[in-house]
């Protein structure tokens, strides 16, 4: 199983460990890059010192600024002859140094070399003069250490840097992060009065204005919930009461006076709760359904519509009742779609004064009334917590907007000059 840490911990190790390589890699540049091009650099000078002697081989002036030194060989050694100039810096030339560089040329068999010699490098270039003679032209420089008190020094100063710099921007970026992750918790235990700190980071100050945004909608959904749900259980709460007090006054024997039979009041009650727990079963679950709408069934909506009007005509036989005798098909969930349309029309059934009027158009079908139009912004008629003329709640309209968004159209509802109409576009095939 993988270890998790922290961000905080993850954004320190990662920015230290890149910027230590990066430090070991300039290491490694000056260990063997900077000291190939210093050695070329070396090399090269003692080159131009040779051509240089060897026009001027004739001057015998010990003012020749290179130290150099004159090996004739012969058959079983050889003897070295150094100029003033070079005996002043590395000796008489009996000594072992001089005897150290003609020993790495033997061995090495080349015109030019290097070796280590205590705490000196000394690089060395000839050039031969015939007759056996060989002109030696060498320098020493001082060897670095690989660890000297400087690099320690600066190691040590690029660390402390390095380190500071780590935490300061993993606590810039993770500190918000921690501040955004309270607030979230905050949120989700409903405390609506939680604030959130002021955050520098740009992108992570945008997250934090969503948070907000969704805190502020949250609180509205919430206030709004529990308006409707003290709303529906007053709603709920007088037709049982209703029924409990006609049952016990039946039981108890006692003659209700009123226009209706008691049974009759009972069962108008009890349809009527029926009616309200079936919208609120609806609404709960007709969002899953409507999402699982089967995109391959081909749904005749013009038969749905029909199939409507000829069940809700009884409601009110004296309407007169147009319906447009159009084929309309779309993709969709026939079960659904019959739900929504149902409300649409019962609710137009229900403030009609003579005649409804379906029709279709193009992608669009338009059930409308010549009853008294909106008081109200229409756009408020889909929404749960809307309250109708007769003081009930909207969840059918609210119900049949959730199917048609499901099935990619929408529904929008408006005055006209001779009543209302509601306008549902869906996608026809």
């Amino acid at each position: 199983m993988r270890n998790k840490v922290s961000l905080r911990h993850y954004i320190f190790t990662t920015i230290l460990g890149s910027l230590l390589g990066f430090g070991i890699i300039l290491l490694l540049f000056n260990m063997f890059i900077s000291n190939r091009f210093k050695e070329e650099f070396i090399f090269h000078e003692l080159e131009e010192s040779a051509e240089y002697k060897k026009e001027h081989r004739n001057d015998t002036s010990d003012d020749f600024p290179i130290a150099h030194f004159l090996v004739e060989f012969t058959s079983e050694n050889y003897i070295i002859h150094a100029d003033n100039y070079t005996k002043k810096i590395y000796g008489n030339p009996q000594n072992n140094f001089y005897i150290e560089i003609v020993d790495e040329y033997l061995k090495a068999d080349t015109n030019k070399g290097s070796f280590k010699n205590l705490n000196d490098s000394v690089y060395y270039y000839t050039e031969s003069y015939g007759d056996n003679r060989t002109m030696f032209f060498m320098t020493t420089h001082r060897r670095e250490k690989l660890f000297n008190s400087g690099f320690i020094l600066i190691l040590i100063i690029f660390t402390i840097i390095i380190f500071f710099s780590a935490n300061k921007i993993a606590k810039y970026i993770s500190e918000p992060i921690i501040s955004l992750k309270a607030y979230s918790v905050e949120i989700s235990k409903k405390n609506y009065q939680a604030t959130l700190d002021p955050i520098d980071n740009v992108e992570l100050e945008e997250l934090g204005t969503y948070l907000i945004n969704m805190k502020n909608e949250l609180e509205q959904i919430d206030q709004n919930e529990r308006y409707f749900l003290q709303t529906t259980s007053h709603d709920l709460k007088t037709p049982i009461m209703v029924i409990k007090g006609y049952a016990q006054s039946m039981i108890d024997g006692i003659k209700i006076n009123s226009m209706d039979k008691p049974e009759k009041i009972i069962l108008n009650e009890a349809e009527r709760l029926e009616r309200k727990v079936t919208q609120l079963i609806h609404l709960n679950t007709l969002q899953h359904a409507s999402e699982q709408v089967n995109k391959y069934e081909v749904v005749r909506v013009d038969r749905i519509l029909k199939n409507i009007v000829s069940k809700l005509r009884v409601i009110r036989p004296e309407l007169q009742f147009d319906l447009e005798n159009d084929v309309f098909e779309c993709q969709g969930n026939s079960d659904t779609l019959l739900i929504a349309f149902e409300n649409i029309v019962e609710n137009q059934i229900r403030y009609a004064n003579k005649k409804i009027t379906i029709t279709m158009d193009n992608d669009c079908i338009y059930i409308s009334n010549d009853g008294p139009g909106f008081d109200t912004n229409p756009e408020t008629l889909f929404d749960i917590y809307h309250k109708g003329k007769e003081g009930q709640f909207g969840l059918g309209l609210s119900i049949s907007e959730r199917v048609f968004n499901a099935h990619n159209g929408e529904i929008k509802a408006y005055n006209t000059q001779a009543g209302v109409c509601f306008e549902i576009k869906l996608p026809r095939i």
